[in-house]
């Protein structure tokens, strides 16, 4: 590993899927070239080759999340937020997670959660070191309990779990068995909020773009359809409106809605014909 210099992300000899995600919204600083080539940036090319629109699904995905966020601070009052699979800060200036959570509530608690070293490393360096409320943790999304333990977070209290574009690295039939040891064990009141790419939006083609980037080195990544989407929030109260595209959930009803290539849920942890 090399030694740290201005950037805290170390050398990697192949593409990683915070640094090709990053790369497609703009990120310059999250992955170091290694041997004459940016895999990461060569990953992203390959995709956005295919599908244009993925930077702007990213940052639509983004705005989804903040605004799911909002809701559960402003309207329920959950005081812990958990967000794993964070990926490297967003670039170009825009706000990390606790910087949009803080603006609305200074004393709420803001986890990130990761397994990737130099995503690790980043956060530590970028976001960390805001404010007393703010921790970076390393575990695992395939071992939920262990994760949540890590968290340091009060299962006994609701807490907002924010999985954006994460669980799309997991196969269907292994990311629903985590999403059910993950949410088994929170508080009446927690929200979970989920993004992920879609398959079949008008014939995009989002799956081959995925593909692309893994062909060259990139970890496997899996569209979802909306019944897939529902299986990974079984066991939770669906808010309104559902899942359905990120550009539409939580929207103002007025404005332009243009439509991406990613769904959104949020489920409650509550009780059945009941929500906030």
């Amino acid at each position: 590993m090399q030694q740290r210099t201005e950037n805290p992300v170390a050398m990697l000899s192949g593409p990683t899927a915070a640094g090709a995600w990053s790369l497609l919204t703009g990120g310059q600083d999250c992955v170091a070239p290694h041997a004459g080539r940016d895999p990461s940036r060569e990953a992203a090319a390959a995709a956005v080759e295919i599908l244009p629109g993925l930077g702007e699904a990213v940052r639509a995905t983004e705005k989804f999340v903040a605004r799911a966020l909002r809701r559960a601070l402003e309207q329920v009052g959950v005081r812990q937020v958990v967000h794993i699979g964070p990926g490297f800060p967003p670039p170009g200036g825009r706000p990390c997670t606790h910087h949009l959570v803080h603006a609305h509530a200074p004393q709420v608690r803001v986890v990130y959660v990761d397994s990737d070293p130099a995503v690790l490393a980043c956060l530590r360096e970028r976001c960390g070191r805001d404010a007393e409320a703010v921790s970076v943790v390393e575990a695992d999304l395939r071992r939920p309990a262990e994760l949540l333990a890590a968290s340091g977070v009060d299962l006994g209290q609701p807490v907002a779990v924010v999985l954006a574009n994460v669980l799309t690295f997991l196969p269907l039939e292994a990311a629903v068995p985590v999403m059910q040891d993950l949410i088994a064990p929170l508080a009446l009141g927690s929200h979970v909020i989920v993004a992920e790419p879609m398959a079949g939006l008008l014939d995009e083609p989002v799956q081959a773009a995925l593909n692309a980037m893994a062909a060259r080195g990139a970890p496997a990544a899996y569209a979802r359809t909306r019944p897939q989407m529902l299986e990974l929030l079984a066991g939770l109260v669906l808010l309104e409106p559902g899942v359905y595209p990120v550009s539409f959930c939580l929207q103002d009803p007025l404005a332009p809605v243009p439509m991406v290539p990613v769904l959104g849920g949020v489920g409650w942890r509550g009780w059945d014909g009941w929500s906030p």
